[in-house]
């Protein structure tokens, strides 16, 4: 038959019906501590189940928690950086209506921040729309960036169209 000892002689402490019928009772218990708190992740979980006599190690708890789908995922916080309402002049699409069938053709810019310790970096990237590849990047702890960029890169040709924190750079065909 080609099995092992050990797996001839195993014998589970307690059998498999035993077993769902411990975990059916404890997925009850949960969901009765999680009507009074939602949001309570394994750890008050494990507190609220010790204190009201159940004994459960956290490995077991996780194990139950993860295959009744009773997992709490914490909520992201939104920062909302965009702000549409505002006075300032909104330029046209010029794109709108181009098709876009070569590289230096169109690049765009934008500008973005990222949370570190002590505040933000600011990070500004140029584009080419047409290959998705990165033409200049530069990080700073300044805000104005994109001033700062658009006035120190160089372009060979076309024009720098500022709208809001974005540029865009539209290049003339090389004749």
């Amino acid at each position: 038959m080609g099995l092992s000892m050990s797996t001839y002689n195993y014998d589970p402490k307690i059998s498999r019906s035993e077993k769902e019928e411990q975990d059916a009772d404890l997925r009850g218990k949960i969901e009765q501590i999680r009507v009074t708190f939602p949001r309570a992740g394994y750890r008050p979980l494990l507190h609220y189940l010790v204190r009201s006599g159940v004994k459960v190690g956290e490995t077991k708890l996780r194990r139950i928690l993860k295959e009744a789908g009773l997992q709490i995922h914490p909520k992201k916080k939104f920062v909302r950086t965009t702000q549409s309402e505002h006075d300032c002049l909104v330029y046209p699409n010029l794109i709108q209506g181009m098709s876009i069938d070569g590289v230096n053709q169109v690049w765009a810019g934008d500008i973005t921040y990222i949370r570190i310790n002590n505040g933000f970096v600011f990070l500004a990237v140029m584009l080419d729309l047409y290959s998705r590849k990165v033409i200049k990047a530069r990080r700073t702890l300044m805000s104005r960036m994109l001033v700062l960029v658009g006035s120190r890169w160089r372009f060979k040709s076309g024009w720098l169209i500022r709208s809001g924190s974005v540029e865009l750079l539209i290049c003339r065909p090389l004749v």
